[in-house]
Parts: C-alpha cells; structure tokens; sequence
C-alpha cells in the first residue's frame, strides 16, 4: 500500500461538527462510507429520486392548498412530466406507484385523530453537544399532550423492522433537536414518526417512535459518538445489506474488489 497523504483528523479537538439527522443514521450505519459520500462519492442521480422530490413537494403544497385526495392526484399528474422517469412500460409502473403513494399520504392525513400540523418544510439548526445538528422536517406536528412531533416521510419500498424504529437514529436526533430548543422554546418531544408511502402495512403507514424521556440517553450518547467520529482521523468499514448497491465499494477494504484511493 501507498503511505497516508494525511493522518490528520478532520476535525480538531473540541471543533463544532456540523450534523444532520439523516447523516447520524448513515454514520452509524458506515463511517466509511459516510465519508466517501460526504467527499463527493455520491451515486447518481435516479429517477426514483426525482418521485421521492416530487411526493414530498405534493406533501408540502397539500398542507398549503388544503387539497384532498383528487386535488393530489390532479398536481401529481401535472406535476409528472418534470420526473426523470424512463419512458415505455417501466415509466408508466413508476406513475402507477407514485399514484398509490399519494392515495396512502392523502388517507394518512385524514387519519381519526390526526395530530394539530405546526408546519412543514421547516429549517433548523440546534447546538447539541459537539455537534450542530441542522436540517429540516418535512412535518412538525403537535399531539393531545401539547408536544411535538416530527414526521418525516419515506418514498422508498422496504419500511424498518418493528425492533428497529424505538433507537432510530434519525428519529431520534429530531427528539434531541425538538428538546434543546430547534423550534422556539426547548420543549419535551412527544416522539418522531416515519410514513412509510412507498409500502403497504396492515397496520397503516406510520411507524411511531416513542417519546424520548428525561431517563433516556441513548440518542444523546449516540449523537455524541457520532460527531466525535465524523471529527476523526479513522473511519471504519462495517458490512451490512447495503454493501451490495454502495457507492463506496470500490474503495473498501472490507471486500476483495476494494482498492486504495491515492492523489
């Protein structure tokens, strides 16, 4: 192997370290390819990007706009053409599945016991720690309790297992940002919620994580580690699922087609 053009940290001791939530989920899933992709090595742009931009735009304009179902669907049709779907049979299946996503987020909406929407699309930046956590939520809702709630919704098709949703990491760093204060007022989360649109469940779309009580440290401990990390000079290469599709790959010491990446 070539000698390291550099050792160093990236971050010097003690540094802020800037951190979005979704960056401590991929962080503590691959340091290694956090990095890479944090450096650029990011994989191109595909058209199942293009839906997950254009269902969370619909998302946005339906809270502005008051649309119900068939409003929706009539902007997502407008709307369908600025996609970068494929054309032909594979196009026309891509639509009929973005149809589907809106019809679970228009009845998710008008769920029994929807919680009070406080806005959406909203900006944050929030010191916790180290770390400056900064980011936006595509829903901030308030419950019965009067306390927030962040929800982010999901375009892709396969939703978290039922064990994995109570420590996530992402839904977690939004509990910690909601309780240092990102919107207003520190205040007690009510908990954090994914919308699974891309997957049907019996249960419905969401995928509710519990309220982070005062006892609770894990995302504190987590977020922590996770900015003294992005901050260091070592980044570890951890198999998973995900090896198969990562953009990192090429570069990885975890698997024989690995190379080194030199100046």
């Amino acid at each position: 192997l070539l000698p390291l053009s550099d050792d160093m940290p990236l971050r010097a001791d003690g540094e802020q370290v800037r951190v979005s939530p979704s960056r401590v989920e991929a962080y503590d899933r691959c340091p290694l390819r956090w990095l890479v992709e944090a450096s650029g090595g990011t994989a191109p742009r595909t058209g199942r990007q293009g839906v997950g931009s254009l269902l969370h735009d619909l998302a946005e304009t339906a809270a502005h706009e008051g649309l119900d179902r068939e409003g929706m669907l009539r902007l997502l049709e407008e709307r369908w053409p600025s996609v970068d779907a494929p054309d032909g049979w594979s196009g026309r299946r891509e639509l009929e599945r973005a149809r589907l996503m809106v019809e679970r987020l228009a009845d998710w909406l008008k769920r029994p016991g929807a919680r009070e929407l406080v806005g959406v699309e909203l900006d944050f930046a929030v010191e916790v720690g180290r770390a400056l956590v900064t980011g936006r939520v595509d829903r901030l809702e308030r419950d019965e309790r009067g306390r927030l709630v962040v929800v982010d919704l999901k375009t892709g098709r396969t939703p978290l297992s039922a064990g994995d949703v109570g420590e996530h990491p992402q839904l977690g760093t939004y509990q910690l940002a909601v309780r240092s204060g990102a919107f207003g007022a520190a205040e007690t989360p009510g908990g954090a919620s994914l919308v699974q649109l891309g997957h049907h469940r019996g249960k419905g779309p969401e995928q509710p994580q519990p309220p982070l009580e005062e006892a609770d440290v894990w995302a504190d401990e987590l977020l922590a580690r996770v900015a003294d990390g992005m901050a260091g000079a070592v980044f570890e290469a951890r198999e998973s699922g995900a090896c198969r599709r990562c953009p990192a790959r090429a570069v990885c010491p975890a698997h024989d087609d690995g190379r080194q990446v030199h100046p």
